[in-house]
C-alpha cells in the first residue's frame, strides 16, 4: 500500500521507480496482562530511512471509556519498533473493570501511517487483547418450570491466559433461610463448571432442571426423591466465580467475579430469575393411587370399582358398611350376570340384589362390558367457572321390592302403597325421602387442585415438584337457583313456593335445601362450610384440615411422593336436586414472610369450577300397549313424542328421564300364555270351552271377553252401563295381577324404572236407541267405556286410552300425573283423595287420604289434582249465586265454571283446558325435600 516511489539508476539513459510501502505492521504479542509493555512491528519496503510514522492504536469497539493512544518512530532499514503499554499500565482490577467494560477485556488494533509518503496500514490481520480473568454471564431466564423444562443461563468466559483454574456457578435464594449462610441467603444450589465447557470468549449455555443442593431447611435434598426450588423463595440470584489460584472457587480470596448485569443507567444488579406461580386448576381427582391399586376382589377393590363406574361408594377405606351395601345394591339392580350373551337383546338374569358382593357380583364388575354412569353432564365443561354443569343422581323409580326373591325375579312390595290402596300406614310414617335414604348415597367426589407454575414462555404449566409446600384454602359457594327452570314465569305460584321455602334458612349461607327438610345446608355459617367437604385423610395423600376462624377447609401441598403440587379433597353435595354449587380453591400466604415476592399484586390466586346444580335421573324401562294412540293418519313417532313431553314435566323440578324410552308391545313382557292363565284362574275358568272364550289381544284391547251385542229392548244408558260394569270388574281382577308379570318380566331387562302400560279397554261396540224396534238408531258404532289411570309406587303405571281421548285431555299430563305416583306424589284438591278436610291427626286412619300436607293450598292448578269433569266434581262455594240463583249442586258448578270460562280461577281445571303444572311441595318433594314440615302455603 503507498504511492510514493524511490528511483534507481541503472544506466544513464534508464531510471526505474519501485513504489514504497508497508509490508506488514503487527504487535508482537497477541495476549498482554494488565502492566505488561509490548512492541509495535513496521516492516516497510522502498521507505527511505528517518521516515515519520504515525500510530495510533484503538479498541477494536471504540467503546467511549477507551481513548485511542498515538505513538510516532522513524523507518530505520525499512523497519521500525516501538514499545507500547496498553492503558497506560494500569494494572488497578477496579479501574481496568471500568476501562475495559462489562466485557472484562478488549481487542486492540492499530493503523499506522508514514505521513511524507501519504503510506497507511491498518492491523487488520492481527490484533492484541488484553483482559482480566473473568466471566461475564449474557442473559438467563425470567423464569422457568423445575423440573418440566431447564433454566439457560448463558455465560461467556474471559480466560485470556489459561490462568482460570477452578470455577462455580451459584444460586442463591435470599427469602431462604439456611443456618450455613444466616446473614446473605441460603445457597440452593452450586455446580461446577469444568474446563471443556469455559472456552476463552466463547458464549456457552448452561441449562438447569431446578434440583438443588441445599444443605439444610426444607429445599435440602432427602436422598431419593429430588427437591427442586419453587416459588416460595423467589427471586434467586445466581452468580459464577472463578479461581486462579486453586479448585475451589469459594476459598479464593483474589477471585474475579463479574457476574453482575449492567443495567441500562450502567449501574450494576443482581442476575436473578423467579419461579412463579400462575393459576390454580381442577381437575376430577382419583379415589386411589392407580399404581398401588387394592388387590381385586378385596373391600377396597369393590368401592373403587364401584366409584369408577359411577356407583357412589364413598370413600375408599376397605371398610364395608352402609355406603358399599347401599352401592352394590344400585350396581345390582342395574346389571346382569356375566357371562353376557353375545346378543344385546337377549333375556339376561339380574344379579341377587342383596348388597353383598358375591361371585356374579364381582364377575358383572369384572367385566368391560359394564357401562359407566357419568356423574357430570360435561367433564370438558366442569372446571370452566362461566360454565353450568349438571352432577346426576340415579334416583330411579322402583324403590319397593323385595331383595331376596329366587334367580333375580323382582316381587313387589304390597305392605306401603300409600293413599291409592292401604290405609295401614300415614304418608309420614315412611315418607318418599326416607326411602331415598335407604338407597342413595351422597357421593364423595375427588377433586384436586393443582398449583402451576409460569413456563419459560409464560404459559401455565403444571409443575409439582416445583410447587412447593404451599397452602391451598378450599370453600364452597350456594350460588342463587335458577328459578327459570321451576317456571320462566315470575309470578307463578309453583316457583313462588319454591322460592319461599329455599330462604328458610339465612339467604347469606345460600338457597339449597336446608337441614331442617332433609338437606345439608345449616344457617350457621361457623358450620355450614364444612358441611360438603371432608376434613380428615381419606383422601390420600392429602389431609384436609378445618380452618374455623377463616371459615375454610385447607390443604397443605406435599413436597414429596404422590400428589405434590397437588391439593386435594372430597366434595361430599347433597342428593337433593335443584342443590347447587361452586368448589373454591384459594392460595393462602398470609404471614408468609416472601408474600409481597410470590403474590400477584391484584391478590391471592384463585381458581373456581363451574356452577355444580344437582339433577335426578329417572328412566321409564318400558312404555307397553295394548292397542296405539295412533289418531287416523298419525304415526307412532308422535306418540314418542308425547311420552317425552309428559316426562318433560319434571325437569321443573330439576329431573332429567334416561333415553331410551321403550316403547313395545305388551307381547314382550306378558306372554299370551301368562295372559290367559291369569284370566282363567281370577275367573276360575277350568274347561276347554270357557278357556277358548279368553282371547289375548295385544294390539287392540286389554279385555280378554267377547262383548255381548246390546239386547232387545235394552236401553243405549244400561248397555253403556253394562260393558262399563263388565270392563271395570275385569280391570279391577287382572290389572294387578298382570301388572305384576309385566313389572317383573321387565325387570329382569331393565329393573330400574318406571313400567308403563297404555292400553285400550275393550274394542269398540255398537250402541242403538230403541234396539230391536223399527225405531232403532245407532247412537254411537265406536263406543268405548273408559276406566281408569293408576300409578303404583312400585313403578307400575296404567294409562287408559279412551279416558283421555274422551275428556280431550292433554296425555302428556296424565302421563305426568301417574308417574308422580310412582314418585310418591300424593292426590290433591278436586280429588276423593285431595280433599280439604281436617288432617291434623295423621295418626287417625280416617285423615289419611286428606294428603294437605303434600301441596300447596295457594296452588290448585296441581297435576296431582284431576281435571273439574274428571268424575270428582266439587262442591259449590258457599254464597256463589248465577243471576241471583243460588248455586247448590256440583253439576250447576260445573256448568257455571264453563261458563265464566278463563275469568274464573278454575277455567285452567276443566278438561278442555287442563294445563297443570306440579306445585311447589311437589317440586321440593321430588327434588328430594321432606315438605311436612312446610308451612301449607307462603
Amino acid at each position: 500500500m503507498g504511492i510514493d516511489r524511490i528511483s534507481r539508476s541503472t544506466d544513464t539513459d534508464h531510471i526505474e521507480t519501485l513504489p514504497a510501502a508497508i509490508t506488514r505492521a503487527y504487535f508482537d504479542t497477541e495476549n498482554v496482562s494488565p502492566g505488561d509493555e509490548i512492541n509495535i512491528i513496521i516492516e516497510t519496503e522502498n521507505v527511505s530511512d528517518n521516515s515519520e510514522v504515525s500510530i495510533t492504536v484503538f479498541a477494536e469497539d471504540d467503546p467511549e471509556n477507551v481513548q485511542p493512544d498515538t505513538l510516532s518512530g522513524q523507518i530505520s532499514s525499512n523497519r521500525l519498533r516501538i514499545a507500547y503499554t496498553p492503558l497506560n499500565g494500569e494494572t488497578d482490577e477496579e479501574a481496568l473493570k471500568e476501562h475495559l467494560g462489562p466485557d472484562l477485556f478488549r481487542i486492540f488494533r492499530f493503523s499506522a501511517v508514514i505521513e511524507s509518503l501519504e503510506a497507511e496500514y491498518e492491523s487488520s490481520d492481527n490484533a492484541m487483547q488484553i483482559g482480566l480473568p473473568g466471566v461475564v454471564i449474557e442473559g438467563i431466564d425470567e423464569q422457568f418450570a423445575p423440573h418440566q423444562e431447564q433454566l439457560e443461563i448463558r455465560y461467556r468466559f474471559i480466560d485470556i491466559h489459561h490462568t482460570i483454574q477452578g470455577t462455580r456457578l451459584k444460586i442463591y435464594a435470599s427469602n431462604y433461610e439456611d443456618s450455613n449462610y444466616p446473614d446473605d441467603g441460603a445457597l440452593v444450589y452450586s455446580e461446577d463448571i469444568v474446563a471443556d465447557d469455559r472456552p476463552h470468549n466463547v458464549i456457552r449455555t448452561f441449562r438447569w432442571y431446578g434440583n438443588t443442593t441445599a444443605e439444610s431447611g426444607p429445599l435440602q435434598q432427602p436422598g431419593e426423591d429430588l427437591i427442586y426450588a419453587n416459588p416460595l423463595y423467589a427471586p434467586y440470584t445466581v452468580e459464577i466465580t472463578i479461581s486462579t489460584e486453586n479448585e475451589d472457587p469459594d476459598s479464593d480470596s483474589n477471585a474475579k467475579i463479574n457476574y453482575k448485569r449492567i443495567m441500562e443507567d450502567e449501574s450494576e444488579a443482581d442476575w436473578q430469575f423467579k419461579v412463579e406461580y400462575d393459576s390454580i386448576e381442577f381437575e376430577l381427582g382419583e379415589h386411589i393411587d392407580l399404581e398401588n391399586a387394592p388387590d381385586p376382589q378385596s373391600t377396597a377393590w369393590i368401592q373403587w370399582r364401584l366409584n369408577e363406574l359411577g356407583y357412589p361408594a364413598g370413600p375408599v377405606d376397605g371398610t364395608s358398611g352402609d355406603m358399599t351395601e347401599r352401592a352394590i345394591k344400585n350396581f345390582q339392580r342395574a346389571h346382569w350376570q356375566v357371562p353376557w350373551p353375545e346378543d344385546e337383546d337377549a333375556d339376561r338374569t339380574p344379579l341377587v340384589v342383596d348388597g353383598q358382593a358375591g361371585d356374579n357380583t364381582i364377575a358383572v364388575l369384572e367385566s368391560e362390558q359394564v357401562e359407566r354412569r357419568e356423574l357430570f353432564s360435561s367433564l370438558d365443561d366442569l372446571f370452566d367457572s362461566d360454565a353450568n354443569v349438571k352432577l346426576y343422581t340415579w334416583s330411579h323409580i322402583f324403590y319397593q321390592y323385595q331383595s331376596d326373591v329366587e334367580d333375580g325375579e323382582q316381587e313387589w312390595d304390597n305392605s306401603n302403597r300409600d293413599e291409592f290402596w292401604d290405609s295401614r300406614f300415614s304418608p309420614r310414617s315412611f315418607p318418599r325421602h326416607d326411602k331415598e335414604e335407604m338407597v342413595l348415597n351422597r357421593p364423595w367426589i375427588p377433586i384436586v387442585a393443582k398449583v402451576m407454575i409460569k413456563s419459560r414462555s409464560g404459559e401455565p404449566v403444571f409443575c409439582p415438584h416445583g410447587a412447593g409446600n404451599v397452602r391451598i384454602n378450599f370453600s364452597i359457594n350456594d350460588p342463587n337457583e335458577d328459578l327459570d327452570i321451576t317456571s320462566s314465569d315470575a309470578s307463578s305460584t309453583p316457583r313462588q313456593f319454591v322460592d319461599n321455602a329455599r330462604q328458610e334458612v339465612d339467604t347469606a349461607t345460600g338457597d339449597n335445601c336446608p337441614e331442617d327438610h332433609e338437606g345439608v345446608r345449616v344457617s350457621d355459617e361457623s358450620e355450614n362450610y364444612k358441611k360438603y367437604m371432608h376434613v380428615g385423610d381419606a383422601l390420600e395423600p392429602w389431609e384436609t384440615q378445618d380452618d374455623s376462624s377463616n371459615n375454610v377447609v385447607y390443604v397443605e401441598c406435599p413436597t414429596q411422593g404422590r400428589g405434590r403440587g397437588q391439593a386435594g379433597i372430597y366434595f361430599i353435595p347433597s342428593y337433593q336436586a335443584g342443590d347447587n354449587f361452586k368448589i373454591r380453591a384459594e392460595m393462602d400466604l398470609t404471614d408468609h414472610p416472601n408474600q409481597e415476592n410470590i403474590e400477584p399484586e391484584d391478590g391471592p390466586l384463585t381458581s373456581e369450577s363451574a356452577a355444580i346444580t344437582n339433577w335426578r335421573k329417572m328412566k321409564v324401562a318400558a312404555f307397553l300397549r295394548f292397542g296405539t294412540r295412533a289418531a287416523p293418519g298419525e304415526d307412532e313417532p308422535s306418540l314418542e313424542a308425547r311420552i317425552r313431553s309428559g316426562l318433560d314435566e319434571y325437569s321443573n323440578a330439576f329431573t332429567e328421564f334416561e333415553s331410551p324410552v321403550f316403547n313395545e308391545s305388551i307381547e314382550e313382557f306378558v306372554s299370551e300364555e301368562e295372559y290367559k292363565n291369569l284370566v282363567c284362574d281370577e275367573y276360575n275358568l277350568t274347561t276347554a270351552e270357557e278357556r277358548a272364550t279368553v282371547h289375548y289381544r295385544p294390539d287392540t284391547c286389554f279385555y280378554a271377553f267377547d262383548l255381548r251385542e246390546q239386547n232387545d229392548g235394552e236401553t243405549a244408558r244400561a248397555y253403556r252401563s253394562f260393558v262399563r260394569s263388565a270392563v271395570e270388574e275385569f280391570c279391577d281382577r287382572i290389572m294387578e295381577p298382570m301388572g305384576k308379570i309385566a313389572v317383573n318380566n321387565v325387570r329382569k331387562r331393565c329393573r330400574e324404572g318406571n313400567v308403563t302400560i297404555d292400553f285400550q279397554p275393550h274394542e269398540p261396540v255398537t250402541v242403538y236407541n230403541n234396539k230391536g224396534a223399527a225405531t232403532e238408531t245407532v247412537v254411537d258404532n265406536n263406543y268405548r267405556a273408559s276406566t281408569y289411570a293408576i300409578g303404583l309406587n312400585n313403578g307400575l303405571v296404567y294409562l287408559d286410552i279412551v279416558l283421555n281421548e274422551r275428556l280431550n285431555m292433554d296425555f302428556a299430563y296424565l302421563l305426568a300425573h301417574e308417574i308422580g305416583h310412582n314418585a310418591f306424589l300424593y292426590h290433591w284438591e278436586n280429588t276423593s283423595t285431595g280433599t280439604m278436610s281436617d288432617a291434623s291427626n295423621y295418626e287417625d286412619p280416617s285423615n289419611f287420604r286428606t294428603n294437605t300436607d303434600h301441596h300447596d293450598h295457594n296452588d290448585m292448578n296441581c297435576i296431582m289434582s284431576y281435571p273439574l269433569d274428571f268424575f270428582v266434581f266439587p262442591s259449590p262455594p258457599a254464597g256463589l249465586t248465577l243471576n241471583g240463583t243460588a248455586i247448590n249442586s256440583r253439576g250447576d258448578y260445573v256448568n257455571y265454571v264453563r261458563g265464566q270460562g278463563a275469568t274464573h280461577q278454575r277455567f285452567h281445571q276443566l278438561a278442555v283446558n287442563y294445563r297443570p303444572n306440579f306445585c311447589g311441595k311437589c317440586l321440593l318433594k321430588l327434588r328430594g325435600w321432606n315438605v311436612y314440615n312446610l308451612p301449607q302455603s307462603y
